[in-house]
Formats: C-alpha cells, sequence, structure tokens
C-alpha cells in the first residue's frame, strides 16, 4: 500500500486567517497578519473483522487470536502485510470497537511494525466493554468507548485479540 492510498493532503490556497489587525489613527487597518493554513493532513481507517458478514484485515474476531508463537505470521498481518494499517507519520491512534452482544469483554494489544513488516513492539492491553445502552442499529450492534494512544513512530500497526468473552467484533482504528 503506497502512502498515496493512507492519506490526502490538501494545500490551504486562501490567504490565510487573520491573527491581528492593528488600526491606524484614521481608522482604517494598517497592519494585518495572516497565518497561512498549510497542509490539512486526513488519514483513512483501517477495520478488522466486520459484523454484517464482511471478514476484513483478518477476519471477524469472535476468540481470541492463535499466531502460530510469533507476530509476524500470516495468520495475523496477512500475505506481506495485507492485513497491516500503514498510519504513516500520524502520531496517534484512535482504536474503537464495537460488538454484536451487549455486556461482551474484548481485549487485545495494538502490534507496531516497520516498513519491511518486522514486528517492533506492542501496546499495552487496551479492553473494551459493549455496553448495552448505547445499541447502534436496531439488529444489535453495541458501541464501545474509544482508546486514545501514543502510536510510538512505526510505520505500520495491526489489532492482536488477547481474550474473547463473547458476540463478533469489529476494531476500527483511524490514525490522528
Amino acid at each position: 500500500m503506497s502512502l498515496s492510498n493512507v492519506r490526502a493532503s490538501t494545500q490551504d490556497t486562501s490567504a490565510g486567517t487573520s491573527v491581528a489587525i492593528v488600526n491606524n489613527e484614521e481608522g482604517t487597518a494598517a497592519i494585518q497578519v495572516f497565518v497561512q493554513a498549510g497542509n490539512v493532513t486526513t488519514y483513512a481507517a483501517w477495520v478488522r473483522g466486520g459484523t454484517g458478514g464482511g471478514a476484513t484485515n483478518g477476519g471477524q474476531i469472535s476468540a481470541a487470536d492463535s499466531i502460530s508463537g510469533n507476530l509476524v505470521s500470516a495468520t495475523l498481518i496477512g500475505t506481506s502485510g495485507a492485513y497491516l494499517y500503514n498510519k504513516g507519520n500520524a502520531l496517534n491512534l484512535r482504536v474503537s470497537a464495537n460488538c454484536t452482544l451487549a455486556s461482551k469483554i474484548l481485549t487485545g494489544r495494538v502490534v507496531f511494525y516497520d516498513s519491511g513488516n518486522n514486528a517492533l513492539f506492542i501496546s499495552p492491553t487496551i479492553s473494551f466493554t459493549s455496553d448495552p445502552t448505547y445499541q447502534l442499529t436496531s439488529g444489535g450492534v453495541y458501541a464501545c468507548v474509544p482508546v486514545l494512544m501514543d502510536a510510538y513512530g512505526a510505520l505500520k500497526c495491526c489489532f492482536l485479540a488477547d481474550s474473547v468473552s463473547g458476540g463478533v467484533w469489529t476494531v476500527t482504528m483511524q490514525a490522528l
């Protein structure tokens, strides 16, 4: 996946945002200071799972991952890293999850990789609980409180499920 597929950048072509105006004795603007916004970078989201029957980036999460003893197995990262999220130069991640059943718990970690798909390190354990009061759809998809975390300067990452108490889970990561 090339970087252009991961993020989009739009140059600000306006004159900028006025941050200060100094008037002269006649009451007209004598000095104006503008700050140009520069590039605005947005990142595509990464989704693992899919409660609508679709299985993306490693498939639906309904049980703990079995990774065959290492963090670079094709089961976890896909062939040639196809399941990895290329988060570009983003400094932070928002990790969110939802589940098909209420009051279920998913625990896992974010695994970080370099450009060659070599595992670098893992995040602390994060946990999601599907909240029965926040049903997203009438079909029974329950939301969880998202987690904000440091992206640790790594280029790529994926979600590793440590334990699942039930239901089918979808995890979404968004670079910030």
